[in-house]
């Protein structure tokens, strides 16, 4: 099997970090516990172990990519004050729980809230991104009131609209820039937000409105496009009042303005992994043709200028 294809780019990117190596089993317990948590662990074919272990970080959130080399079973010991949200991007994760668990295969993402009395089996060739999200910031962004919140235990990446696959390449192109170090909390409460948002039962209170779908759906549709407030609201059969509420409510921004930040968010893609040769060429193909101000706009919403990233992508600052 090869790489997920849709995150095939910033898989070699993080492969670039140093990594740390292991092929003994003791050593692979301690080095694997030290950065997930304390586990047991046996390898399930005639195969040596050749452990390879990358961390890197978004301001508050640790990122840890790992392989085995060889087909494992792991039985986790505990870890109760995180969840592992986990994107397969090669091989395959099989979970074994009291509810008979579940498989999940590249371009899925997992949610392990409660690690107690499972056992996680990858496939020799298995390799995974783990992000380690702390209890006490979920219950910070849902709300002290919220009660008990099931996440959904697997999900594709690229399943909907709802922008999980988007940000987990954001994740990952920020961790291997080097980007947002120290601990900047912003993109670990970007993350859970969306998780409680599109993949748990506390996001179910609360669905998006169809007229934002419609209109997102629309917005990524025509992202190079002079759209207005008017073509929205005709696109999704709403008004402008109706619409614009529910973009404040459920997004914190107006309708343009999120419009304007998928096309940010396009424009630092294809700087960010080559689609587009100059900083004109990406600005001017996503709607930007006053340079200056976008060069600002950008700047707010990445902390650096388009060039920036550019040029720490390989490119020539044009």
């Amino acid at each position: 099997m090869g790489q997920f294809a849709l995150l095939k780019d910033e898989h070699r990117a993080l492969h670039r970090l140093r990594a740390m190596e292991e092929s003994t089993l003791a050593g692979a317990r301690r080095l694997v516990g030290g950065a997930l948590s304390d586990h047991d662990l046996a390898v399930m074919e005639d195969a040596p172990l050749a452990v390879e272990l990358r961390t890197a970080s978004v301001g508050a959130l640790p990122l840890v990519l790992l392989r085995y080399g060889a087909a494992v079973s792991i039985a986790p010991r505990r870890l109760p004050e995180h969840l592992l949200f986990q994107v397969v991007l090669r091989g395959r994760l099989e979970v074994e729980d009291d509810d008979g668990g579940f498989v999940a295969g590249e371009g899925d993402a997992v949610l392990l809230e409660n690690l107690a009395g499972r056992r996680l089996r990858w496939s020799g060739d298995s390799r995974q991104l783990i992000m380690r999200i702390p209890r006490a910031a979920v219950a910070r962004a849902a709300g002290t009131d919220s009660g008990p919140i099931r996440f959904d235990r697997t999900f594709r990446l690229d399943r909907g609209s709802c922008g999980t696959l988007e940000l987990v390449r954001y994740i990952m192109t920020q961790a291997t820039a080097g980007r947002m170090a120290g601990t900047d909390g912003a993109v670990l409460d970007l993350l859970i937000r969306h998780l409680l948002l599109h993949h748990s039962d506390h996001g179910a209170a609360a669905p998006l409105p169809a007229s934002i779908r419609r209109a997102e759906a629309h917005m990524r549709q025509n992202l190079g496009e002079a759209i207005t407030l008017t073509d929205l609201v005709e696109a999704v059969r709403s008004t402008p009042r109706t619409l614009s509420a529910n973009f404040q409510t459920f997004r914190g921004v107006s309708p343009m303005a999120r419009f304007r930040d998928l096309r940010l968010d396009a424009v630092y893609a294809a700087l960010g992994n080559g689609e587009a040769g100059s900083v004109t060429e990406a600005a001017t193909r996503y709607g930007f043709f006053h340079l200056g101000r976008f060069s600002q706009a950008y700047r707010l919403r990445f902390g650096e200028f388009p060039r920036d990233t550019l040029l720490a992508a390989g490119g020539r600052d044009a």
